[in-house]
Parts: C-alpha cells; structure tokens; sequence
C-alpha cells in the first residue's frame, strides 16, 4: 500500500519469536509519509535482535539509528506526533511567537455533561484535553487548561481565562448525545461572529476525520458561551456520542483517545 493511501495513524504488532536468547516483540507505526521508514527499521530490529544480544544488540542497533534515520520514525507504542523534521521547524516558530492554545475540558465537578449508564462525558473530556496538552506541548507551545482535575467552572470564566491570557486560540472539547437514535461521528462548533473560528474548525475537523475514520459530521455555528465570549478563534468540538455503542466503547480507550488528540493538535498546529 502506498503510504499516501493510509489515512490514520495504525499498528500492527509482529508476533514475539523466541530465539535463542533473543525474545523479540516489534511495533510497526504505520503513519502517511513514514510509512516506509518504519517498516525497514522495524524489519532492522528483528534482524539484529535475532543474531545479537545484551550490549553489542544496543551498540548495533544505535549505530543502524545513525545510519538508516530510526531516529526520525517513533516505535514507542500509542505515540501520535511522529518526530519529524517538520515538528522541530513548527516548535521553533510556536516557541519563537509564544504562541498560547487555551484548552477547554468540558464540565467538571458536579457538572457532569452528558453521560451513558456509569460513562461520564466530563472524564472523557478531561483525558483528551491532557493529551492534546502534551502533544502540543512538546511542539513548543504554551498550553494553558481552563481546568485540570475535575473541578467545575464557570463557561463564562472559561472564556474570560482565555481572553485575560492573551491566547491565539481556543479549544473546548466535549462529547455527544441524542436522546433517541443512535447519531455518530465528529462535528466542530464555531460562532458566526468568528470567521478565524471557522478556519480553525474546518482545519481540525479535517485531521480529526482523516486520523481517526470516523464519520464526518462537518462544521457549524452555533450561540456556545464559549466560543461566543471569547475574542479569539475558537471552536467547540464533539468528540463523538456517547449514546452509540461502537463510538462510546471507542472513546474510553486509550489508544482512541489519542487518535482524538492527535487530530486536533494537527488542527492546531495547522492553523
């Protein structure tokens, strides 16, 4: 398959072989352009795992890193953001501007937005929120959260925190639910006030859509408080409905969670 054809981020986990003194478990990270580069440094370890061992495995293994570019591809599991070239040079301009993102985790506390039997919208919102933190973080950028634990705040404050912070842009992320029905997929919320909004949403659907698969529910406007009060690009994101079984069992793994994550801190990053 050619690597422009993948359209999310994959693993696929190589049985363990046991040889000799070798018991060797590779993970090969499937993502667009690395596609290649990960297949021939994965195929690299199982072939110097399978004659070496102990030290001299290290010392081979760090010298073919040096020589093939194994340190430009990640093989470190459920990571998102591959270590590009193209991530360092957007690190240096976000540090560079100072650019600020403003995180949102929907609801909190007693708060606790929508929820399906024992699954609470808050949790979810909160677990991405902290991971997109972390991805854009190690991008370079200030990343600051409107809460960080399960607190509940104000939507009004939520906004006024964003605007006193002096952020580029802000990012609400919540979950979806019907009544009645069981409706999937990923939609963005935006003010019709907000034209750098729209931009922002349509960019971060984009990747969201394209990373995870799931099913494209566009972009809108909407009267939010959030994206409405706050004076600077904003969108508010539905991560998906709770309501539906496959989407609702998604959603609480960690390795969905990330594909989440990862679409928007592409989205931003875009922008």
């Amino acid at each position: 398959t050619r690597p422009e054809m993948i359209p999310y981020p994959m693993h696929m986990q190589i049985p363990s072989m046991k040889l000799g003194l070798a018991n060797v478990t590779t993970v090969i990270v499937l993502y667009r352009r690395n596609f290649r580069d990960a297949l021939r440094v994965s195929l690299l370890r199982i072939i110097l795992n399978a004659f070496t061992f102990g030290g001299l495995f290290s010392l081979l293994y760090s010298l073919a890193g040096s020589l093939f570019g194994a340190g430009n591809v990640n093989v470190t599991g459920d990571s998102i953001l591959p270590e590009a070239d193209a991530l360092l040079g957007k690190k240096t301009a976000a540090v560079k501007n100072k650019q600020i993102v403003y995180l949102d985790a929907g609801h909190g506390g007693k708060d606790q937005g929508t929820s399906y039997q024992e699954v609470l919208e808050k949790d979810i919102n909160l677990a991405v929120a902290k991971k997109v933190q972390k991805l854009l973080t190690d991008a370079g950028y200030q990343v600051e959260m409107t809460r960080s634990d399960d607190t509940k705040v104000d939507n009004y404050t939520r906004a006024e925190m964003a605007n006193k912070a002096g952020a580029n842009v802000f990012v609400s992320i919540h979950c979806n639910y019907l009544e009645k029905g069981e409706a999937n997929g990923i939609e963005i919320y935006y003010d019709s006030n907000n034209a750098e909004g729209g931009v922002l949403a349509k960019k971060t659907q984009s990747w969201l859509v394209n990373m995870t698969g799931a099913k494209d529910r566009g972009t809108r406007t909407e009267d939010f408080i959030v994206t409405r009060e706050t004076t600077i690009p904003s969108i508010l994101v539905e991560l998906g409905y709770l309501r539906h079984s496959t989407e609702r069992a998604r959603l609480l793994t960690d390795s969905y969670q990330n594909l989440r994550a990862g679409g928007i801190a592409r989205g931003v990053r875009e922008y």
